[in-house]
C-alpha cells in the first residue's frame, strides 16, 4: 500500500459500501416485481449483484494505489453506477413508487442496524452523527458542509452538491437522485428513533444557492 490505512479510510469505505448495498436493494426490488428481464434492462445479473466485493478487505482492494485517490474514484464509480441503474429502470418501467420504496426501506433497515450499533441518546447532534457514519457525502476534505443549531433543530447546509456531477454523467435527473437520497435519510431516521425527524428544505439541484436539511428530535 502507498500509505498507512487509518480509521478514517475504513470509515469512508463503509459509507461507500452503503451505496453499493443500496443499489443492490433497488435491483432486488425490481427483480422481485419484474423478474429476470431486468438483467437485460440494467446490464447486471442477479449473481453479479449478490457477489459484490463488499466483503473483500480494504487493503486488498487498494493494493499499491494512493489511498485518497482510490477512495475518491470509488465514490464516483458507485454513485454513477447507482444513478445509471435508476435511469435504466425508470426508463423501462416508469415505476417511481417502487424505486422510492426500495430506497426508503433500505434506509429503514440501516437505521435499525445503526440503532443497535451506536444507540444514540444525547440529542439531535448525536443522532445526526450516526447518520454521518452511513451516508456517503463526499470526502471529509471537501469542506462543503455547515451546521448550526436553531431552536433545538440541527440545520445542515451544503454550499456545493458533491453528487450532481456523477448523476449528470449517468444521464439521470439530479433532482430525482437528491429526492432518493432524502428518502433514504427519512427511512433511516424513522428506524433510529420515531421522534427523530428530517425535512429537506432546499436543494442546489433545484436552483437554490445551498442545500438545507433540518433535523429535529
Amino acid at each position: 500500500m502507498s500509505a498507512f490505512l487509518g480509521p478514517i479510510h475504513y470509515w469512508m469505505y463503509e459509507k461507500i459500501k452503503n451505496v453499493m448495498m443500496r443499489e443492490t436493494a433497488i435491483f432486488s426490488a425490481f427483480y422481485e416485481k419484474y423478474g429476470k428481464e431486468i438483467e437485460s434492462v440494467c446490464g447486471k445479473t442477479k449473481q453479479e449483484m449478490e457477489t459484490k466485493d463488499i466483503e473483500t478487505p480494504l487493503d486488498q482492494l487498494i493494493g499499491d494505489s494512493p489511498i485518497h485517490g482510490w477512495l475518491a474514484n470509488r465514490i464516483k464509480e458507485v454513485e454513477t453506477d447507482e444513478a445509471r441503474m435508476v435511469k435504466s429502470f425508470l426508463g423501462k418501467y416508469k415505476d417511481r413508487n417502487l424505486l422510492e420504496d426500495a430506497v426508503y426501506w433500505y434506509g429503514r433497515g440501516k437505521g435499525v442496524e445503526a440503532k443497535d450499533k451506536y444507540d444514540p441518546q444525547d440529542g439531535v447532534e448525536e443522532f445526526h452523527e450516526t447518520i454521518n457514519n452511513y451516508f456517503l457525502d463526499g470526502m471529509p476534505c471537501d469542506h462543503v458542509v455547515e451546521t448550526e443549531m436553531s431552536n433545538g433543530s440541527l440545520i445542515y447546509k451544503h454550499t456545493d452538491c458533491l453528487h450532481q456531477g456523477y448523476w449528470n454523467d449517468a444521464g439521470v435527473s439530479p433532482e430525482l437522485m437528491c429526492s432518493l437520497n432524502r428518502k433514504w435519510i427519512d427511512g433511516f431516521c424513522e428506524s433510529l428513533n420515531p421522534n427523530f425527524k428530517h425535512v429537506g428544505k432546499e436543494s442546489i439541484v433545484t436552483g437554490s444557492k445551498e442545500c438545507v436539511d433540518v433535523y429535529t428530535l
